[in-house]
This record gives C-alpha cells, sequence and structure tokens, in this order.
C-alpha cells in the first residue's frame, strides 16, 4: 500500500484541531472538515478548512465529531459516497465500540480507531485499534503515518471497550476509589502513591518486570 500523504480531519473541535496540526506539522497534506469554515481564524499553519467534502479525494479520514454512533455514521456514509474504497476511515471515539460504528459501513476493512489524547497536536502517543474486519495491512499503514507525526502507534489488533490506555487508567482508578470508600487510606495519600512511587517507578521499569514476576508466581503455583 502507498504511504498515505493527504489527510482529512472530519470536526474542528478541541481535538480536531490537534489532529490536524499534528499531521500539518508532519508535512502531510491536511485538510479539516467543517460547518463553520468559512468563519475559522485559528487554522494551524499548512491546514486548509471545507465545509464539504473535498474534490481531493484524501489517504486517510479521522472523524472526530461528537460521541454520538448516529452523527458518526453519518460522516461515514458521506465519505462512503464521495471516495473510492481505498480511503482509510478513522474514529477518535474513546468509549463508542467499532463494532457498533462500523455496522452500516460498505466497506468495514478499511475502518479503524485512531485515538488522541488531549493535547492532540502534545500527547506523544496515539492508539491506533483495527476494526472488526480491518486488516494488519491498514492498521501498519496509518502507524505508520502516526509515526511520520512524531508520535508513537500503540497498536491493538482487538477491539475492547475503553481500548489500552483507558483500561489501565481506569483499573487504577476503580481500585484507589474502592481502598478510600473503604477508609483504608485518603485521597491525598492515592495522589502520594501516584506522584512519587507509581509515576517515576513505571517510567523506569514499566509494567514488564511486574508482568514477569506474576508469571513466575503462576507458573510455580500448583493448580487442582
Amino acid at each position: 500500500m502507498e504511504p498515505i500523504k493527504r489527510v482529512l480531519v472530519a470536526g474542528y473541535g478541541v481535538m480536531g484541531r490537534g489532529i490536524a496540526k499534528s499531521f500539518a506539522d508532519g508535512g502531510f497534506e491536511t485538510w479539516v472538515l467543517s460547518r463553520r469554515a468559512k468563519a475559522l481564524a485559528d487554522l494551524p499553519k499548512g491546514v486548509r478548512a471545507a465545509d464539504a467534502l473535498p474534490k481531493e479525494v484524501p489517504d486517510l479520514v479521522i472523524e472526530t465529531v461528537e460521541e454520538e454512533v448516529a452523527r458518526k455514521r453519518e460522516i461515514y456514509q458521506a465519505v462512503e459516497a464521495a471516495y473510492p474504497p481505498s480511503v482509510v476511515v478513522g474514529t477518535n471515539t474513546s468509549g463508542l465500540m467499532l463494532e457498533d460504528l462500523a455496522a452500516e459501513l460498505k466497506a468495514p476493512e478499511r475502518f479503524c480507531g485512531i485515538h488522541y489524547f488531549q493535547p492532540a497536536d502534545v500527547f506523544p502517543m496515539v492508539e491506533v485499534i483495527a476494526g472488526p474486519q480491518t486488516p494488519r495491512a491498514v492498521i501498519d499503514r496509518v502507524a505508520d503515518a502516526i509515526r511520520r507525526t512524531g508520535k508513537d502507534p500503540i497498536v491493538q489488533m482487538r477491539a475492547v471497550p475503553g481500548f489500552l490506555v483507558n483500561r489501565l487508567q481506569h483499573a487504577i482508578l476503580h481500585e484507589a476509589y474502592h481502598l478510600i470508600s473503604s477508609g483504608v487510606c485518603t485521597p491525598a495519600e492515592v495522589d502520594m502513591v501516584a506522584k512519587w512511587m507509581l509515576g517515576p517507578r513505571m517510567c523506569v521499569t514499566g509494567l514488564r518486570y511486574h508482568t514477569r514476576v506474576l508469571t513466575q508466581i503462576l507458573r510455580a503455583t500448583p493448580r487442582p
């Protein structure tokens, strides 16, 4: 597959602006689709705006509209009607199921999750998640484009609710809430542990060490 060169960001809110800026800064031909296109005065350098799908066929469309399935599907239907099946369609959703979003697509094999974190133009990682029928080649093509913007793709070949980052984050949050509500500790103590122990420690060792130790324990534990 040819490398991605032209990107269209559908939606120009806080996330859409940051995503568009990251691609423009990376040397991509970058467009944003917005109902407010004619009134936008804060476009990043190298970004062009349109209030209708541009005639120039993009290689990648990233949808960043509100978290409503029906609204997102409207974008996908318009993209499929206007452009050839070679165009990759990505969604920046953080909570909606990719299966639901892709349910009415004519070419679901070109659909994926491309989840940025705020601020999108600054945060160094982006989750790239395969849809129900997305082949590895499409995910690799998107991941390559992300790398060329100077960011690290977090590739996931199977979508789960919340994806990787939010699931890890929520697991820690849920346990913290439980410990606080049970009277084990205070919010201040949880914050202190996260700031001075978990944060610095994970930056150095990551979770790999803890996963390896847990695996060794499980292997050594007699099974019934």
